[in-house]
């Protein structure tokens, strides 16, 4: 796999008074923010180390530039369809902003090689972004010509793919981009994590109805392709054969069908789509809501509560192992179905064009 080198504009952390509000308002205000010189651009070609400290854990991963080949030659591997609207849009924001200004987000194998260059390569020249009392971002610039050799080199050899974490419609606009000008396009801005170093969480839901619905409609919704259990409590899911849901008070464990689970090699939320929404609720009236993995399950009881009628349904995340053999056979997950950690931060680095 190809990457480079590149010159980053990084935030100048000393200007920056509240951190977490400043990278969250980088996209509406990315142009104010470099003419007020909030941005300083690098004067020597580099990679970057880049270290995600949220609670105890430390996600380590490298932010480089790729090369657009490897976007429009299939070597970057997509879990979920993109709507091509939202990739004209991601387009034309690229375009105005004249900039990337966030990564896309990838995934590959741990690789000792990589891993090494990354101890072997830290230095003193950190810097430091808090977003938020719990959430820390760093950035130790490489510029050593012998070390990015390597490194490249490490790349060519040994990463044949990689998968998309975060970031679809991102890559999938650069075909439009590159068609219209390769030489400024052709590199675009990336960050690889080891799969050791992302977390998979799942993504929920909640179903809103339009009419009221009493725990025992829902139930029986679900009851051909499930058994269903009055449980006391939630407990988080560690196996696709099991989710929870939740309703006016009550929390029902639901285990799926085990010829259901043969039929259908995807994770839990391909059986609830396919079976739940599409078969046994396909003529009720309701919207679905998307719970990121993020959000702790007392918001979502909170929300459900507040509903004239609802259910909050709890999953399993996909399991590396799983998602990957899904994918290395050309098949995809169902929208909304993964929310990986770390999270990247607009404007944490920024691709100038």
């Amino acid at each position: 796999m190809k990457i480079y080198p590149f010159n980053p504009s990084l935030p100048d952390a000393s200007r920056i008074d509240d951190h977490k509000a400043f990278f969250s308002s980088v996209k509406e205000h990315y142009h104010q923010y470099q003419d007020e010189g909030y941005f300083r651009i690098a004067l020597e070609s580099q990679l970057l180390i880049y270290d995600v400290e949220i609670g105890d854990k430390v996600h380590t991963g490298i932010i480089c530039a790729l090369d657009s080949d490897e976007i429009t030659q299939g070597n970057i591997v997509r879990h979920e369809m993109t709507l091509k609207e939202k990739e004209m849009m991601m387009m034309r924001l690229i375009q105005d902003r004249n900039a990337n200004i966030k990564p896309i987000l990838l995934t590959i194998p741990n690789s000792e090689k990589i891993s090494k260059w990354i101890d072997s390569n830290r230095n003193n020249n950190v810097l430091t972004y808090n977003y938020g009392a719990s959430e820390t971002h760093k950035i130790t610039p490489v510029t050593n010509s012998s070390a990015l050799g390597k490194i490249t080199d490490i790349f060519k050899k040994e990463v044949s793919k990689a998968y998309i974490a975060d970031g679809h419609h991102r890559c999938f606009c650069i075909k439009y981009l590159t068609d219209k000008n390769p030489e400024k396009y052709g590199k675009v801005l990336v960050v690889f994590f080891p799969f050791s170093d992302l977390e998979i969480k799942p993504y929920n839901r909640i179903i809103e109805f339009d009419k009221k619905m009493s725990i025992s409609q829902i139930a029986d919704v679900m009851k051909p392709f499930a058994k269903v259990e009055l449980v006391k409590k939630f407990k988080q899911s560690t196996s696709r054969k099991t989710f929870y849901a939740y309703t006016q008070g009550k929390w029902l464990q639901c285990t799926w069908k085990k010829a259901l689970l043969k039929r259908i090699d995807g994770g839990s939320l391909d059986l609830f789509n396919h079976h739940i929404l599409n078969d046994g609720l396909y003529k009720t009236q309701k919207k679905v809501h998307y719970v990121q993995g993020d959000t702790a399950h007392k918001s979502v009881i909170s929300t459900v509560d507040k509903m004239k009628s609802g259910v909050g349904f709890f999953f399993a995340p996909l399991t590396y192992d799983r998602l990957i053999s899904i994918l290395d056979r050309g098949h995809l997950v169902v929208p909304k179905s993964t929310y990986f950690e770390p999270r990247m931060r607009n404007g944490i680095a920024v691709q100038t064009l």
